[in-house]
């Protein structure tokens, strides 16, 4: 692909609009927060006492269909939980979570056992922490559980079949397996590595700043998958700094001070001026 002017100018010619359709070729409707209900049902994922890393006594629940956001000030706890829960930084003895039926000390386990447990991590460092950027896109598309495997190795053959089928669950324009990671843009990383986790039909999905450095077309694509994924019963945990974000996004949005969960926003609270004062003014009023 070669890189072009589309257009130039002066800045005061240009508004929001404009910019977007000439970044993604086409018009974005306009965002809408997420309006569905989710129903208070007994919860899918059920974790008390959680404690390592940066993070105290951290209790939180998620039931079947929600998306529950958590964010903070730098340093504030929210973005150890996902390395937490899935076994990356060391857990406290105290933790307890329950997944479904199951029970488990998340102090215990590990990050294999954890995503056999159906816990599935997207970390916010795509390319430094979710995947080898020299990899193509259709070995990363490849889950443990899919046919490319046979006793501990890779099949190419195999490779060259299920990559196709396994990208075109998320990715909805025809990609280019051969292609490497690191020459994909961040928002098709992105959909690369959430094809390969949702494969294993996870029950809990666990999102590290998932729309970070991605183009607003590729954001709302994102957003797609994540709200489909709900909708079908899934669970997702998405930790984040962009308030805007987490607004369109979550049903509930929990705020983090000094490790501990300050806040829990809900209903029409949910928003990205609510969640911004709470992120900042818990702290300023705590120093007064």
């Amino acid at each position: 692909m070669t890189a072009a002017v589309v257009v130039s100018g002066p800045t005061a010619g240009f508004v929001r609009n404009d910019l977007v359709r000439l970044i993604v070729g086409h018009d974005i409707p306009p965002a809408t927060p997420r309006t569905v209900e989710t129903r208070r049902t007994d919860p899918l994922a059920d974790v008390r006492g959680l404690s390592g890393s940066g993070v105290r006594d951290v209790n939180l629940s998620i039931v079947p269909g929600e998306i529950l956001g958590a964010s903070g000030l730098i340093g504030s706890g929210f973005a150890e939980i996902g390395p937490i829960a899935d076994r990356c930084l060391p857990v406290s003895e105290r933790d307890n979570c329950v997944l479904g039926a199951r029970t488990m000390k998340l102090s215990v386990i590990t990050p294999a056992a954890a995503i056999a447990a159906g816990i599935s991590y997207v970390p916010g460092e795509r390319l430094r922490e979710g995947c080898i950027g020299e990899l193509t896109v259709a070995t990363m598309s490849l889950c443990r559980s899919c046919t490319a495997f046979f006793r501990g190795w890779l099949r190419t053959g195999a490779i060259d079949n299920h990559a196709p089928r396994g990208i075109a669950t998320i990715w909805r324009a025809s990609a280019r397996p051969d292609l490497a990671a690191e020459a994909l843009s961040g928002g098709n990383q992105q959909k690369v590595l959430l094809a390969k986790w949702l494969q294993l039909s996870p029950k809990l999905l666990i999102l590290q700043e998932p729309t970070q450095g991605v183009d607003i077309g590729a954001r709302e694509q994102i957003f797609a998958i994540i709200r489909d994924f709900a909708s079908r019963g899934g669970g997702v945990l998405c930790l984040s700094g962009d308030h805007e974000q987490l607004a369109l996004l979550c049903d509930r949005v929990l705020i983090f001070r000094r490790g501990r969960v300050a806040a829990d926003l809900a209903g029409p609270d949910v928003t990205k001026d609510r969640i911004a004062h709470e992120c900042l003014g818990s702290d300023l009023s705590s120093a007064a």
